[in-house]
């Protein structure tokens, strides 16, 4: 299986890349005002409605007939997705939507605390491809010892929720990918392997092919190379795009 990571735009590189793929993945910058290693992810939100189509709309073209585009994002960026899917009539073809829930966010006593990111999924028209064989956790009659469910076909195994548990990344735990675990760079936003391994085993196979605009700290990179899936990213600036490179190399995996 191949891992390529690429130092460019994303606006210019992914017309630039074949229709083949099983899978595509983008979790975009959150437009919070963070200075990553070599840019700062703070824009107006007229460009923010202009960047979110030019990279959407050929994202969704590099998808094989049944393929499937998810991308993640906060509440925050709603809209500008949305907006887009809605334009481009892309929405029709709306699957499904996971929540990742978090069990921290940011305090603050004037609203609900945020907890979640949203995860749509979009299906490219053509033979519908899932496998909840690679996905099944264990039922709560089974966790409660109910043992009538052993006769079942699943055993007490069932297909997660769309409501997914996703763990905090903390700076002093072992799959951490910053400058003190050997990164090159420090990347914030950093999603658990626990949560990408399962999009990856529901929605491809080993042998597939798997796109992400946005390669980040390089999770979805490790997970496709240790899961015998091809891989094909991108990312702004050339320091970030190495330490992704070395993560999918050297990271921790377990």
């Amino acid at each position: 299986m191949s891992v390529r990571i690429d130092c460019d735009d994303c606006r210019n590189w992914i017309p630039q890349q074949s229709n083949a793929h099983q899978m595509a993945f983008a979790d975009p910058p959150f437009n919070i005002g963070h200075k990553y290693a070599e840019f700062e992810d703070n824009i107006a939100e007229s460009e923010l409605y202009s960047f979110t189509n030019r990279w959407v709309v050929p994202l969704w073209e590099t998808l094989d007939t049944g393929g499937v585009m998810l991308i993640y994002h906060p509440v925050e960026m709603q809209r500008f997705v949305w907006s887009t899917l809605n334009i481009y009539d892309i929405s029709k073809y709306h699957e499904n939507t996971i929540i990742a829930h978090f069990n921290f966010g940011q305090y603050r006593d004037t609203d609900f605390i945020n907890a979640h990111c949203q995860c749509v999924v979009i299906r490219k028209p053509g033979e519908r491809k899932f496998y909840p064989d690679d996905i099944r956790i264990p039922s709560e009659r089974l966790k409660m010892g109910d043992k009538r469910v052993l006769k079942a076909k699943n055993k007490g195994m069932r297909v997660p929720g769309n409501v997914i548990e996703s763990p905090r990344v903390q700076g002093n735990n072992s799959e951490r990918w910053d400058m003190s675990h050997g990164a090159l760079v420090d990347h914030p936003n950093q999603l658990p392997l626990s949560f990408l391994k399962t999009l990856v085993s529901a929605y491809t196979r080993e042998g597939d092919s798997v796109i992400e605009p946005f390669a980040g700290s390089g999770g979805l990179a490790l997970a496709c190379d240790r899961m015998g899936r091809n891989y094909v990213g991108c990312e702004l600036g050339e320091k970030t795009a190495e330490s992704a490179r070395k993560r999918a190399r050297e990271g921790y995996w377990s």
